[in-house]
């Protein structure tokens, strides 16, 4: 196990620190807001029901 010494949070564990995919894929600045909408919040479809 590899402990990695956070500046904020003290002495961590190496799992608590994770790859989260490709930094390098650059949006368009000019894009629509709907688009930028749509990317940073995808629309999720809950099944529920109220009592």
């Amino acid at each position: 196990m590899i402990r990695i010494n956070c500046p904020f949070c003290g002495e961590r564990d190496h799992s608590e620190f994770s790859y989260g995919g490709d930094a390098s894929v650059i949006s368009p600045l000019d894009a629509p807001a709907e688009q930028w909408l749509e990317a940073v919040f995808p629309a999720r479809e809950y099944r529920w029901c109220s009592v």
